[in-house]
């Protein structure tokens, strides 16, 4: 296994492990994901306080250097912020959800505008509607599995999309 390999698996290790803590609906839980979804418009590190947990719940290998976030820490933010706002966690990849949902290419469209994003704030701005539909039809994803595709975005966008594009294709 790769570093980086390594590196996405610790990084859904972590997400997940969040996730499975958010899903309670009581107590600090729900506080926390009343915290997250309102740093879902926000970059991350605007709420110190968000940024110090996500930073508790990476493990240090993952944390970024000097005064920008690392790339872990922004597809931890983005997929947990995203969570906080529909809190549909289910299986799959995002592409598996659109695949189910959408068959004459309305959220297919829209997702095809998300990739052409050239940042990781625009992608998880315009995943925002995607999610939100998605959660509209009933249906749900892995945002584990979305953080460690938003963590690959970051290194090659081209790479993930191409892996994107051939679930939503094969499952039509």
């Amino acid at each position: 296994m790769s570093e980086s390999e390594t590196k996405t698996e610790k990084l859904k290790q972590a997400v997940n492990k969040e996730l499975m803590f958010l899903s309670n609906t009581h107590g600090e839980s729900a506080s926390l994901v009343a915290r997250y979804r309102h740093n879902l418009n926000k970059k991350v590190g605007e709420d110190p306080f968000i940024f110090g947990h996500i930073l508790e719940i990476l493990p240090e290998e993952l944390y970024g250097n000097g005064d920008k976030a690392g790339r872990a820490e922004e597809a931890a933010y983005a997929a947990l912020t995203l969570y906080a706002f529909a809190k549909n966690d289910g299986n799959g990849s995002i592409a598996d959800a659109i695949s189910r949902i959408e068959q004459n290419g309305g959220i297919i469209q829209r997702f095809h505008l998300a990739e052409t994003a050239d940042d990781i704030d625009e992608l998880k701005y315009r995943m925002r509607g995607i999610v939100s539909l998605i959660a509209s039809k009933g249906e749900s994803f892995s945002y584990s599995e979305l953080a460690a595709e938003l963590y690959g975005w970051q290194y090659d966008p081209a790479s993930q999309i191409r892996r994107w594009e051939r679930k939503i294709k094969i499952n039509n």
